[in-house]
């Protein structure tokens, strides 16, 4: 899938010689569809991993499964989400 980039540190648009870049956007869109609340994406209201909401605590024993799911739903075709017992999140 392509799109336009943005950079990883603080996500603004990624620019090069004077124009966006476009090239394969799917660890971007992982990205932001985990870190997403419900709710925040008009199209799709139930996208969103709520990431931020376990910053203190440990992962539902199905947000792994419903992870991948909402990745699948936003085009990015993944296998696997792991959350590792450090609170690691691995995507495949």
């Amino acid at each position: 899938m392509n799109g336009l980039t943005t950079y990883e540190n603080c996500g603004d648009l990624a620019i090069e010689g004077g124009g966006c870049i476009v090239a394969g956007t799917e660890a971007q869109t992982i990205e932001h569809v985990l870190v997403a609340n419900r709710g925040e994406w008009r199209e799709h209201p139930l996208l969103g991993g709520e990431i931020r909401k376990m910053q203190h605590g440990l992962a539902g024993r199905m947000w792994a499964a419903r992870a991948r799911q909402m990745c699948r739903e936003a085009g990015v075709a993944v296998n696997r989400v792991t959350v590792s017992d450090n609170g690691k999140i691995t995507v495949e």
